[in-house]
């Protein structure tokens, strides 16, 4: 499909309403990655599904809609269990179980490293969370040399 003046001025008009790429493409008829390419040659930017999501649910409508459907599916007893046998997955995997105790310490993304013992773990994220990662490492590094001085 050939870019024209018509189908740019559309593509503009639809990243200025707020529509994301994919949305823009299929409104248009053209693959994402032929979007994408117009979008860049044009300087047109479009929001990102993050930015989309959230002006979608800052809609008082689109949220009464979305929580809605929520309850409709969880009383659904065959979603219930399947959404519950995927939070057990979910929450059997040891990274994942690692990223929510990262968050519930107020250090969301960050990864304990393995060389940190168990036992230090939570002061390693503590730390993490007040100043940075690296100052986290020198401190159970730190930690751990006085743990080794009083063993020794």
């Amino acid at each position: 499909m050939k870019r024209t003046p018509e189908k740019i001025h559309i593509l503009r008009d639809l990243a200025d309403e707020g529509a994301t790429v994919s949305q823009a493409a299929r409104a248009l008829g053209i693959s994402i990655p032929t979007a994408q390419g117009w979008a860049a040659a044009e300087l047109i930017v479009f929001p990102t599904r993050v930015q989309a999501s959230k002006r979608a649910w800052a809609d008082p409508e689109v949220r009464a809609r979305m929580s809605e459907a929520r309850k409709r599916a969880w009383a659904d007893p065959e979603v219930r269990a399947r959404m519950n046998e995927a939070r057990k997955r979910a929450l059997a995997d040891p990274e994942v179980r690692a990223r929510i105790k990262a968050a519930r310490a107020g250090a969301p993304g960050v990864v304990v490293p393995s060389w940190i013992p168990a036992g230090l773990e939570d002061e390693y994220l503590e730390v993490a969370a007040d100043q940075d990662e690296f100052a986290a490492a020198r401190h159970i590094r730190f930690l751990k040399r006085e743990m080794e001085r009083a063993r020794g």
